[in-house]
């Protein structure tokens, strides 16, 4: 479809989280190239049973 989807990243300005705040940052920045589909029925239940 023509979904959009966003993700919203907090980070903190401390010095002392700086490598949560890289993660984060990293983590979004992959995910700006993930691209969604859909699933099927055994995948999706595979997941809701982990």
């Amino acid at each position: 479809g023509s979904s959009n989807t966003l993700v919203i990243v907090n980070i903190c300005p401390n010095h002392s989280t700086i490598s949560e705040t890289l993660s984060s940052l990293n983590f979004s920045a992959r995910s700006r190239s993930a691209e969604l589909s859909l699933g099927n029925r055994d995948t999706i239940k595979k997941w809701r049973d982990v």
